[in-house]
Protein backbone atom coordinates (compact mmCIF):
# COMPACT_ATOMS: atom_id res chain seq x y z
CA UNK A 1 0.00 0.00 0.00
CA UNK A 2 2.77 2.33 0.54
CA UNK A 3 3.70 2.40 -3.20
CA UNK A 4 1.14 4.19 -3.82
CA UNK A 5 1.88 6.48 -1.03
CA UNK A 6 5.60 7.06 -1.98
CA UNK A 7 5.64 6.23 -5.78
CA UNK A 8 2.30 7.73 -7.60
CA UNK A 9 2.91 11.82 -6.82
CA UNK A 10 4.87 13.31 -9.62
CA UNK A 11 6.93 15.45 -7.25
CA UNK A 12 8.00 13.10 -5.10
CA UNK A 13 12.15 13.33 -4.91
CA UNK A 14 14.69 11.34 -3.20
CA UNK A 15 16.04 14.93 -1.50
CA UNK A 16 12.56 15.80 -0.49
CA UNK A 17 11.81 12.10 0.92
CA UNK A 18 12.03 12.03 4.62
CA UNK A 19 12.15 9.19 5.73
CA UNK A 20 10.06 6.18 7.65
CA UNK A 21 8.92 7.42 11.18
CA UNK A 22 10.29 3.73 12.79
CA UNK A 23 13.48 3.56 10.80
CA UNK A 24 14.42 6.86 11.26
CA UNK A 25 13.71 10.32 9.54
CA UNK A 26 17.33 10.86 9.60
CA UNK A 27 17.88 7.97 6.92
CA UNK A 28 15.99 9.00 4.17
CA UNK A 29 16.72 7.39 0.43
CA UNK A 30 20.42 8.26 -1.01
CA UNK A 31 21.20 8.07 -4.65
CA UNK A 32 24.25 5.62 -4.90
CA UNK A 33 26.60 5.56 -7.99
CA UNK A 34 24.47 3.17 -9.33
CA UNK A 35 21.16 5.03 -9.52
CA UNK A 36 23.22 7.55 -11.42
CA UNK A 37 20.59 7.88 -14.11
CA UNK A 38 17.72 6.33 -11.98
CA UNK A 39 14.51 7.92 -11.90
CA UNK A 40 13.84 9.34 -8.25
CA UNK A 41 10.60 7.12 -8.11
CA UNK A 42 12.85 3.47 -8.57
CA UNK A 43 15.71 4.76 -6.28
CA UNK A 44 12.84 5.30 -3.88
CA UNK A 45 11.15 2.02 -4.67
CA UNK A 46 14.55 0.02 -3.90
CA UNK A 47 15.13 1.98 -0.56
CA UNK A 48 11.81 1.15 0.46
CA UNK A 49 12.12 -2.53 -0.30
CA UNK A 50 15.53 -2.87 1.06
CA UNK A 51 15.77 -0.24 4.27
CA UNK A 52 12.28 -0.61 5.53
CA UNK A 53 10.25 -3.42 4.48
CA UNK A 54 12.86 -6.19 5.28
CA UNK A 55 13.06 -7.13 1.50
CA UNK A 56 16.50 -6.53 0.98
CA UNK A 57 16.58 -8.47 -2.58
CA UNK A 58 12.96 -8.04 -3.68
CA UNK A 59 13.72 -5.24 -6.14
CA UNK A 60 16.14 -7.37 -7.89
CA UNK A 61 14.09 -10.85 -8.17
CA UNK A 62 10.77 -8.14 -9.63
CA UNK A 63 13.82 -7.31 -12.05
CA UNK A 64 14.66 -10.84 -12.50
CA UNK A 65 10.82 -11.85 -13.63
CA UNK A 66 10.04 -8.97 -15.58
CA UNK A 67 13.11 -9.62 -17.51
CA UNK A 68 11.81 -12.86 -18.10
CA UNK A 69 8.03 -12.08 -18.83
CA UNK A 70 9.19 -9.90 -21.32
CA UNK A 71 12.38 -11.89 -22.98
CA UNK A 72 14.29 -8.52 -22.60
CA UNK A 73 16.79 -6.71 -20.40
CA UNK A 74 14.33 -4.01 -17.98
CA UNK A 75 14.88 -0.73 -16.79
CA UNK A 76 15.12 -0.17 -12.50
CA UNK A 77 12.08 2.61 -13.71
CA UNK A 78 9.71 -0.16 -15.29
CA UNK A 79 10.54 -2.34 -12.23
CA UNK A 80 9.36 0.69 -9.97
CA UNK A 81 6.77 1.20 -12.38
CA UNK A 82 5.26 -2.31 -12.15
CA UNK A 83 5.23 -2.38 -8.20
CA UNK A 84 3.15 0.82 -8.37
CA UNK A 85 1.12 -1.29 -11.13
CA UNK A 86 0.59 -3.91 -8.50
CA UNK A 87 -1.30 -2.01 -6.21
CA UNK A 88 -3.52 -0.17 -8.30
CA UNK A 89 -7.35 -1.49 -9.22
CA UNK A 90 -6.96 -4.79 -11.49
CA UNK A 91 -3.25 -5.25 -10.20
CA UNK A 92 -1.90 -8.32 -8.10
CA UNK A 93 -1.82 -7.17 -4.99
CA UNK A 94 -5.08 -4.79 -5.20
CA UNK A 95 -6.84 -7.88 -5.80
CA UNK A 96 -5.64 -9.78 -2.90
CA UNK A 97 -6.18 -6.87 -1.08
CA UNK A 98 -9.74 -7.22 -1.76
CA UNK A 99 -10.32 -10.75 -1.06
CA UNK A 100 -8.08 -10.45 2.34
CA UNK A 101 -9.11 -10.48 6.73
CA UNK A 102 -7.07 -9.53 9.32
CA UNK A 103 -8.41 -12.83 11.13
CA UNK A 104 -9.91 -15.61 10.79
CA UNK A 105 -12.20 -17.84 12.56
CA UNK A 106 -12.83 -21.80 11.13
CA UNK A 107 -14.08 -24.12 13.93
CA UNK A 108 -12.60 -23.69 17.13
CA UNK A 109 -9.39 -22.23 15.45
CA UNK A 110 -8.19 -18.48 14.96
CA UNK A 111 -5.92 -17.21 12.21
CA UNK A 112 -4.03 -14.06 11.95
CA UNK A 113 -1.30 -13.16 10.04
CA UNK A 114 0.53 -12.43 12.65
CA UNK A 115 -0.36 -12.94 16.45
CA UNK A 116 -3.15 -12.45 18.66
CA UNK A 117 -1.82 -11.10 22.14
CA UNK A 118 -3.34 -9.71 25.37
CA UNK A 119 -3.39 -5.84 24.15
CA UNK A 120 -5.19 -6.75 20.69
CA UNK A 121 -7.70 -9.29 21.71
CA UNK A 122 -11.01 -7.97 21.13
CA UNK A 123 -9.95 -4.30 19.43
CA UNK A 124 -11.74 -2.55 16.70
CA UNK A 125 -9.82 0.84 15.64
CA UNK A 126 -13.14 3.67 15.03
CA UNK A 127 -11.88 6.43 12.81
CA UNK A 128 -13.24 9.99 13.02
CA UNK A 129 -15.85 10.99 11.30
CA UNK A 130 -15.81 12.64 7.88
CA UNK A 131 -16.40 15.88 10.14
CA UNK A 132 -13.73 15.62 11.75
CA UNK A 133 -10.77 14.61 9.20
CA UNK A 134 -9.29 18.40 10.04
CA UNK A 135 -7.41 16.40 12.56
CA UNK A 136 -3.81 15.69 12.71
CA UNK A 137 -3.07 12.15 10.49
CA UNK A 138 -0.35 11.20 13.41
CA UNK A 139 -1.04 10.83 17.19
CA UNK A 140 0.16 14.12 19.07
CA UNK A 141 0.06 14.93 23.12
CA UNK A 142 -3.08 16.65 22.51
CA UNK A 143 -5.24 13.54 21.82
CA UNK A 144 -5.72 10.52 20.27
CA UNK A 145 -7.34 10.32 16.71
CA UNK A 146 -8.56 6.98 17.01
CA UNK A 147 -10.25 5.44 19.57
CA UNK A 148 -10.85 1.94 19.81
CA UNK A 149 -14.04 -0.54 20.43
CA UNK A 150 -13.29 -3.57 22.75
CA UNK A 151 -15.15 -6.72 22.46
CA UNK A 152 -15.26 -8.34 25.63
CA UNK A 153 -14.49 -11.96 25.73
CA UNK A 154 -16.04 -12.60 29.50
CA UNK A 155 -19.58 -12.47 28.59
CA UNK A 156 -21.45 -15.32 28.91
CA UNK A 157 -23.34 -16.50 25.06
CA UNK A 158 -25.72 -18.69 24.33
CA UNK A 159 -26.24 -21.10 21.09
CA UNK A 160 -25.87 -19.12 18.88
CA UNK A 161 -22.35 -18.90 16.88
CA UNK A 162 -23.28 -15.67 15.35
CA UNK A 163 -22.67 -13.84 19.08
CA UNK A 164 -19.53 -15.29 20.02
CA UNK A 165 -17.52 -12.78 20.64
CA UNK A 166 -14.61 -13.60 18.48
CA UNK A 167 -17.37 -14.13 15.17
CA UNK A 168 -18.07 -10.28 16.46
CA UNK A 169 -14.15 -9.27 16.56
CA UNK A 170 -13.56 -10.51 13.36
CA UNK A 171 -16.46 -9.54 11.41
CA UNK A 172 -15.47 -5.92 12.67
CA UNK A 173 -12.19 -6.16 12.31
CA UNK A 174 -12.94 -7.37 8.50
CA UNK A 175 -15.01 -4.56 8.03
CA UNK A 176 -12.50 -1.80 9.48
CA UNK A 177 -10.02 -3.59 6.72
CA UNK A 178 -12.58 -3.57 3.72
CA UNK A 179 -13.24 0.10 4.73
CA UNK A 180 -9.72 0.89 4.03
CA UNK A 181 -9.18 -1.45 1.31
CA UNK A 182 -11.99 0.17 -0.69
CA UNK A 183 -10.72 4.02 0.49
CA UNK A 184 -7.23 2.96 -1.03
CA UNK A 185 -8.87 1.33 -4.42
CA UNK A 186 -10.38 4.84 -4.86
CA UNK A 187 -7.38 6.72 -4.67
CA UNK A 188 -5.69 4.32 -7.18
CA UNK A 189 -8.93 4.48 -9.70
CA UNK A 190 -8.27 9.06 -8.89
CA UNK A 191 -4.38 8.18 -9.63
CA UNK A 192 -4.87 6.35 -13.03
CA UNK A 193 -8.07 8.76 -13.89
CA UNK A 194 -5.98 11.85 -13.20
CA UNK A 195 -8.10 13.83 -11.08
CA UNK A 196 -8.58 13.98 -7.30
CA UNK A 197 -6.02 14.91 -4.92
CA UNK A 198 -2.70 12.70 -4.40
CA UNK A 199 -2.56 10.49 -1.11
CA UNK A 200 -0.54 12.79 1.29
CA UNK A 201 0.50 15.28 -1.39
CA UNK A 202 4.13 15.65 -1.16
CA UNK A 203 4.32 18.57 0.41
CA UNK A 204 2.36 17.47 3.47
CA UNK A 205 5.06 14.29 4.21
CA UNK A 206 3.65 11.08 3.19
CA UNK A 207 2.35 8.59 5.29
CA UNK A 208 5.67 6.39 6.31
CA UNK A 209 7.42 9.52 7.57
CA UNK A 210 3.94 10.36 10.22
CA UNK A 211 2.52 7.05 10.55
CA UNK A 212 -1.50 7.83 11.68
CA UNK A 213 -5.08 6.35 11.29
CA UNK A 214 -6.20 9.11 9.22
CA UNK A 215 -6.31 10.28 6.17
CA UNK A 216 -6.69 8.73 2.12
CA UNK A 217 -5.48 5.59 0.92
CA UNK A 218 -5.83 2.87 3.85
CA UNK A 219 -3.55 5.18 6.22
CA UNK A 220 -5.82 3.13 9.09
CA UNK A 221 -4.89 -0.09 7.42
CA UNK A 222 -1.18 0.66 7.25
CA UNK A 223 -1.26 1.86 10.88
CA UNK A 224 -2.83 -0.98 11.80
CA UNK A 225 -0.11 -3.53 10.41
CA UNK A 226 2.62 -1.47 12.00
CA UNK A 227 3.84 -2.45 15.87
CA UNK A 228 4.44 0.80 17.27
CA UNK A 229 3.16 4.29 16.30
CA UNK A 230 5.26 7.79 15.78
CA UNK A 231 4.51 8.56 19.05
CA UNK A 232 5.72 4.96 20.59
CA UNK A 233 2.70 4.03 21.69
CA UNK A 234 2.16 -0.30 20.88
CA UNK A 235 -0.12 -0.32 18.03
CA UNK A 236 -3.47 -3.23 19.06
CA UNK A 237 -2.34 -5.36 15.54
CA UNK A 238 -2.59 -8.67 14.65
CA UNK A 239 -0.31 -8.40 12.24
CA UNK A 240 2.61 -7.08 13.58
CA UNK A 241 2.49 -8.76 16.28
CA UNK A 242 3.87 -12.85 17.62
CA UNK A 243 3.79 -15.15 20.74
CA UNK A 244 7.20 -15.52 21.14
CA UNK A 245 9.77 -14.26 23.40
CA UNK A 246 13.10 -12.97 21.98
CA UNK A 247 14.92 -16.44 23.33
CA UNK A 248 12.14 -17.76 21.03
CA UNK A 249 9.53 -19.78 24.23
CA UNK A 250 6.35 -19.26 24.38
CA UNK A 251 4.42 -15.73 25.63
CA UNK A 252 1.00 -16.40 27.63
CA UNK A 253 -1.45 -18.22 26.31
CA UNK A 254 -4.56 -16.38 25.65
CA UNK A 255 -7.73 -18.64 26.47
CA UNK A 256 -10.29 -17.74 23.92
CA UNK A 257 -13.94 -18.79 24.27
CA UNK A 258 -15.68 -19.72 20.92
Amino acid sequence: MRFLHELSNESCSVDSHPGTYWVGLKKPPVRDVNDSDASDRAVIAKWMLQNTMGCPKTFELRKGELARALNRDVTVDEVAADFLRSVLPSGEMAEYLKHSELIVSIGDVLFAHGAVWSGALGAVPVLPSDSDKSMPTYNTTDGSVVTWNKISFDCEVDSDSSMYPVVQWAAQLNAFARSQVDNFMKCGSQYLAGDGPRPHPWAAAPWCSTGGYTGDAGAGLLQLGMGWAADKTRVPSVVYANNLRKDGTSSTCIRIKF
